[in-house]
């Protein structure tokens, strides 16, 4: 994994590398009223079989319908000093995600604008919400969260129905990589009581070469401004992890903070991942979970919030992850 653009985790990574290799921007978008929810993952996909790679746009709505739009390699490209994809007709960037879509069986036409958007930060030891992981050139994948929040402006013409987001709040991650974790669950919500709150949760298992490990790395944009941090790499503790048919939950804390977490398991969509060889769809993710969260500074509770319009994925043995 070549180091180029290592402290912009927002931008291609792909360069010159060898194939497998993936990497995917996952722009979650929710309008005011939070009636309509959309995810578009543009992405491209490398194999050593050049008839299996491809470039694509991955489409997921709050109706749990997800489609696959495939495009040839050809079709990607991306600036090597700045944050700009394009797929085919579609581009991608930090201020818009202009989409272009009529296959599969959806017509999609639009431009939607992100303002105030709130990357996590970025320092010389700590490139991004890996920490120190991120400088390391064997990971099997790297994530990345250019924006916990911001809000939107625009529509899209979707399927013949316009859909206006002005006044919206949207999430923007990506990966990048030879493939994803064999085991993971995720959860991510911008849509708590409190205004401008959201929450980035991972744990996953991890191949290292001194074995395989749980990982997690947890943040909550608190309404200050304030990004609280719970990850592997800063010694935060990780319990209490459970996972049933119904619901998805854990415990973190460090010195000064504790949370509780538990997402309702929803009925989602099916999209693809890269796995063996191949873009395999067999992630069922929704965007319409709902989660409660209660975090505690120094054992004083701040809050107890319920949240809407969560995104959840439960993928891969669940005995890894949980405790």
């Amino acid at each position: 994994m070549p180091f180029l653009n290592t402290y912009h985790p927002e931008r291609f990574h792909g360069f010159n590398v060898r194939p497998p290799y993936f990497e995917g921007w996952f722009y979650k978008i929710v309008t005011a009223d939070k009636s309509e929810v959309f995810a578009f993952i543009p992405g491209i996909f490398l194999d050593k079989d050049p008839t299996r790679s491809h470039s694509f746009i991955q489409v997921l709505d709050g109706h749990h319908r997800a489609t696959y739009h495939r495009f040839p390699v050809s079709s990607f490209s991306a600036e090597k000093d700045q944050f700009l994809v394009r797929v085919a007709e579609s581009y991608f960037d930090w201020g818009q995600c202009c989409i272009v879509l009529n296959s599969e069986g959806r017509t999609i036409k639009g431009t939607i604008n992100l303002h105030g958007v709130t990357p996590w930060p970025v320092s010389t030891l700590s490139p991004g919400i890996m920490g120190p992981f991120g400088l390391l050139p064997f990971m099997q994948c790297y994530h990345g969260v250019p924006s916990l929040y911001h809000t939107l402006s625009g529509s899209l013409l979707v399927d013949g129905r316009e859909i206006n987001f002005d006044g919206g709040i949207g999430y923007m991650e990506k990966d990048w990589g030879s493939g994803f974790p064999a085991a993971y669950v995720w959860m991510q919500c911008n849509h708590f009581e409190t205004p401008r709150m959201c929450l980035s949760a991972s744990v996953a298992k991890i191949p290292f070469p001194t074995g395989t490990f749980r990982g997690f790395i947890i943040g909550l944009l608190l309404p200050d401004g304030r990004l609280q941090k719970w990850t592997t790499y800063s010694g935060a503790r990780l319990s209490n992890v459970g996972i049933t048919d119904t619901t998805v939950s854990f415990e973190v804390a460090d010195r000064h903070f504790r949370m509780a977490a538990a997402a309702e398991r929803t009925e989602g969509g099916l999209l693809h991942a890269p796995y063996a060889r191949d873009m395999i769809q067999k992630i069922s993710e929704t965007l319409r979970s709902t989660l409660r969260i209660q975090v505690w500074e120094k054992g004083r509770l701040l809050f107890d919030e319920t949240g809407e319009v969560a995104g959840l994925d439960v993928n891969g043995d669940s005995a890894w992850v949980t405790d």
